[in-house]
């Protein structure tokens, strides 16, 4: 909540609407690192990333002051942008791997769900990068290739969890889901 009310108030004065705010991918990386360092070395999560953010906004407001962001655009090129978005995707895919191949050696697991998420996971990369490849075949028209190849990812992922629910209930199939609470509220008290 509370990010979407700055994210407004954001908005509303800094004269730039249509910036995105959410979170990106180095970012989500980082905090996935960062958590996994607190438990480690057991360190309470939220107040380690609330003294991460607060060093993080002086170095900012020291680099703003006195224009460091020269010395990005000078030395940093398209390569390294390139370079730091792939490793950021090796992160994510090995991380879904990591995730998967867990459940074929896990034996708290049955052998029809590893099964089951395995083809699952294999069946909604191959359909995403299907639809994703629409874009430059000869079906349809060039706008409907468009907006297929853009929606590709969630139509693959929304039609394979579908059928992966469908096959799960149909043969018995016990499958582990996300549990969510039963009410909103904080992680840690306050």
């Amino acid at each position: 909540v509370s990010t979407s009310i700055c994210g407004m108030v954001y908005a509303l004065f800094s004269g730039q609407p249509v910036t995105i705010i959410g979170s990106t991918g180095p970012v989500l990386a980082f905090t996935a690192i960062m958590y996994s360092t607190c438990q480690q070395f057991a360190l309470p999560f939220l107040s380690t990333y609330a003294w991460v953010g607060l060093w993080t906004s002086g170095i900012l407001l020291l680099c703003a002051l006195t224009s460091t962001s020269n010395l990005v655009i000078r030395y940093l090129t398209r390569f390294t942008d390139e370079i730091f978005a792939g490793l950021i995707s090796v992160i994510f895919v090995v991380e879904a791997l990591k995730n998967i191949v867990g459940l074929v050696f896990t034996g708290s697991v049955g052998g029809g769900a590893a099964l089951l998420s395995v083809m699952s996971a294999v069946a909604t990369c191959a359909f995403a990068m299907k639809l994703s490849g629409l874009r430059t075949s000869r079906w349809f028209t060039k706008r409907v290739r468009d907006t297929v190849a853009d929606f590709g990812p969630t139509v693959s992922i929304i039609s394979c969890t579908a059928v992966c629910g469908w096959l799960a209930a149909r043969y018995g199939i016990s499958l582990e889901y996300l549990s969510l609470p039963t009410q909103i509220v904080p992680t840690t008290p306050r």
